[in-house]
């Protein structure tokens, strides 16, 4: 197989199929300037559980993905998408009542992360006006379905980057859900578990994954 890419502690394959791509998870624990700080025990394996697991969930709720199954213990099939080069990145605002989820763009052109509005992103024909607003929408089901499904954990939903693009035409979520790409903090520890603790606690971060494991798979 050919590898196409490999960054954030996976890679990415071509398989024999040109339908599919295979996302390999590695157990490098990778701060958020890309660099390997180092190997974390079983890493790979929970996160391939907790992102098909979540890919199922949002499944359930039709929400469509490029998930297609679990291939082994460390690796996902996944439909062969066509990416927007646009992530965006939900945060929980803190008010009185219910926190309010903030959405940011950023373009993923040239290797940078740029802020973008919603009028620049039309404006520069990234999107159509109809796959932005399937996005927003989808964007902010996801959000619910997430803080809720980890509140009946014990976890609370800080924030989580997500990326977009095409399947058969369709926007689909087209980014994996793992303790990598989301914020989140326990509620009885009120430990923040994000990558740069993560990072910072490394020695402890195998313990830290194996914790949310249990949390979120059982």
């Amino acid at each position: 197989m050919k590898k196409i890419i490999l960054q954030d502690g996976k890679a990415l394959y071509e398989t024999d199929n040109e339908d599919e791509i295979l996302l390999k998870y590695t157990d490098d624990l990778v701060d958020n300037k890309g660099n390997v700080k180092g190997s974390v025990k079983n890493k790979a394996a929970i996160n391939a559980a907790i992102a098909a697991h979540i890919f199922k969930l949002l499944s359930s709720y039709h929400i469509p993905t490029f998930y297609k199954s679990q291939k082994s213990a460390k690796e996902l099939l996944l439909k062969k998408a066509q990416l927007f080069p646009l992530r965006l990145l939900i945060s929980q605002e803190k008010t009185d009542d219910e926190p309010t989820p903030v959405a940011k763009y950023e373009s993923l052109t040239n290797d940078t992360a740029t802020p973008m509005t919603a009028d620049q992103i039309i404006a520069a024909t990234i999107l159509s006006v109809q796959q932005l607003a399937d996005i927003h929408r989808y964007a902010l089901k996801i959000n619910v379905l997430l803080r809720n499904f980890f509140a009946r954990r014990g976890l609370e939903l800080l924030d989580f980057s997500i990326q977009f693009g095409l399947v058969n035409g369709k926007v689909a979520v087209c980014s994996d859900f793992t303790p990598d790409t989301c914020e989140l903090k326990d509620n009885e520890s009120k430990i923040k578990l994000k990558k740069s603790y993560l990072v910072s606690h490394i020695d402890d971060a195998s313990g830290l994954y194996e914790l949310l494991h249990q949390k979120i798979m059982f």
